[in-house]
C-alpha cells in the first residue's frame, strides 16, 4: 500500500517542507496466489487458502483502516489485493476516499486510492506497474507503483515497459515490490537467487540513473513466515528516485515498519523539499525562545550573511535560513516539546496507577513535591 500525504505525523517536530508521504503495505485484503511459474522466491513464499485468507480480510482491513487514520494520507496503493475492482469500490467507502482505479482489466494487482483534494493523473498501467502524475497545483512528479511478478522473463518485460517512459518529463519516483535483490547480501538464508535476474534488475536502475532512496528500518522488508531453517528473509521491497526526483526532494527518506498481516514490511516514504522552501507549514515563533541566553546568538547565526537587492528581498532571503536555524535550535534546546508531554502524561498515568494498586507512602514521598 502507497500512502501519500501532505503533512508528517508530527508536523510541529519537522521541517517546513512541501512534499509527500507515502507508505506501501501488501496483501493486507485477500488471499496470496501461487504462481507455479515462479523462478525467484517460489520455495520461500507461504500460500493460503481462499478460505483461510478470507478469514482474516476483516482483521486486515481494520489494521490498515488504523494505519490510514493515524498517517492522514491523501493517495492509497494497495498492491497483491487479488480482487475485484467492486471491493476496492466498497474499500474506498469504508476508508473515507473519494476516488479509486485499478489495474485489473491489465490482469493486475494494484489497487490506487485518493480523495479530490489531490490531483492524480493515471499516464499509463500494465499488468504489473501503475505509473501517475500525483501532486497539488502546477508541480507534480510522476509516481510508479510496481508490483512485479516471480519470473524472469516477467521481470524482463516490466523494467523494458518502465524503461521505456520518458523519465525526463517529469520527476520520477518508483516503489513497491520488486521481487528481485540487486545483490546477495539482500538476503538472508534460502535459495540463492538467479544472477541474471539480479543483473536485469540493476541493469534497468543503471539505465534510468536510478538511486536508492535514503531508508530506516530493518533492511530486509520481507519474511516467508516460516520456521527453522526453512525461515528467510530478503529486501523485495524499495523506492528509487532518478535526478530530478532527487533534487526536488532531497531530504526523501523511506522507514521500514513492523510487519502487520502481510509477508511484507510497510514503507513510509517522505518525499520532502528544501527546507529553504516554504511549505504549506507555518512557522511558529516561541515566547520562551527570547528568555533563553543563547536566542540571540542563534539569529545572528541564520542572519549573518551578505544579501543584495532591495529591502524586502533582503529580509525574506534572510528570514528563510534564520527560520532553519531556529528550528534546529528549538529542537536541541527545548527538545520536541509534544513528545516530551506526551510522555510526561504516560508518566503521570502510570504513577496514578501504582498509588491506586500499592499505595506506599515512600511512593507518594518519591513522586509527590
Amino acid at each position: 500500500m502507497c500512502v501519500v500525504r501532505n503533512k508528517p505525523l508530527e508536523e510541529e517536530e519537522h521541517e517546513e517542507v512541501s512534499g509527500a508521504e507515502m507508505l506501501v503495505l501488501e496483501n493486507t485484503v485477500s488471499e496470496l496466489e501461487l504462481d507455479f511459474q515462479s523462478e525467484v522466491f517460489p520455495q520461500d513464499k507461504v500460500y493460503l487458502t481462499e478460505s483461510k485468507a478470507n478469514e482474516g480480510i476483516g482483521t486486515s482491513r481494520s489494521r490498515v483502516k488504523k494505519l490510514i487514520g493515524k498517517l492522514k494520507p491523501k493517495v492509497v496503493a494497495l498492491l497483491e489485493t487479488f480482487q475485484n475492482l467492486e471491493e476496492a469500490r466498497k474499500l474506498a467507502r469504508c476508508l473515507n476516499f473519494d476516488n479509486v482505479i485499478s489495474n485489473e482489466n491489465d490482469g493486475g494487482k494494484i489497487w490506487i486510492f485518493w480523495n479530490s483534494t489531490y490531483v492524480v493523473h493515471v499516464v499509463w498501467m500494465g499488468v504489473q506497474f501503475i505509473s501517475m502524475l500525483v501532486g497539488e497545483g502546477t508541480e507534480m512528479f510522476l509516481l510508479t507503483a510496481v508490483y512485479a511478478k516471480c519470473t524472469m522473463a516477467e521481470g524482463r518485460l516490466l523494467w523494458d515497459d518502465l524503461g521505456s517512459q520518458n523519465l525526463g518529463s517529469h520527476p520520477c519516483v518508483f516503489l513497491g515490490d520488486f521481487n528481485i535483490i540487486r545483490n546477495d547480501s539482500e538476503m538472508m538464508r534460502g535459495r540463492p537467487q538467479p544472477s541474471m535476474a539480479m543483473e536485469d534488475f540493476n541493469n534497468w536502475i543503471h539505465q534510468g540513473g536510478l538511486i536508492e532512496m535514503a531508508t530506516k528500518g530493518s533492511m530486509l522488508t520481507w519474511c516467508n513466515g516460516q520456521s527453522g531453517l526453512a525461515h528467510s528473509w530478503a529486501r523485495l521491497d524499495r523506492a528509487l528516485m532518478d535526478s530530478s526526483s532527487h533534487a526536488l526532494f532531497p531530504n526523501a527518506t523511506c522507514s521500514y515498519l513492523p510487519r502487520y498481516t502481510s509477508d511484507h514490511a510497510p514503507m513510509f516514504i517522505e518525499l520532502k523539499k528544501d527546507p529553504f522552501i516554504y511549505g504549506s507549514t507555518s512557522f511558529r515563533f516561541q515566547q520562551m525562545w527570547v528568555d533563553h541566553h543563547s536566542f540571540l546568538d542563534c539569529v545572528w547565526v541564520g542572519w549573518d550573511f551578505r544579501v543584495e537587492g532591495s529591502a524586502i528581498q533582503i529580509l525574506t532571503r534572510k528570514l528563510k535560513p534564520t527560520k532553519v536555524v531556529l528550528r534546529e535550535w528549538n529542537k536541541r534546546v527545548f527538545g520536541h516539546t509534544l513528545g516530551r508531554i506526551d510522555a510526561l502524561e504516560k508518566q503521570v498515568e502510570e504513577i496514578e496507577q501504582q498509588f491506586q494498586v500499592n499505595w506506599e507512602e515512600n511512593l507518594r514521598e518519591n513522586y509527590i513535591w
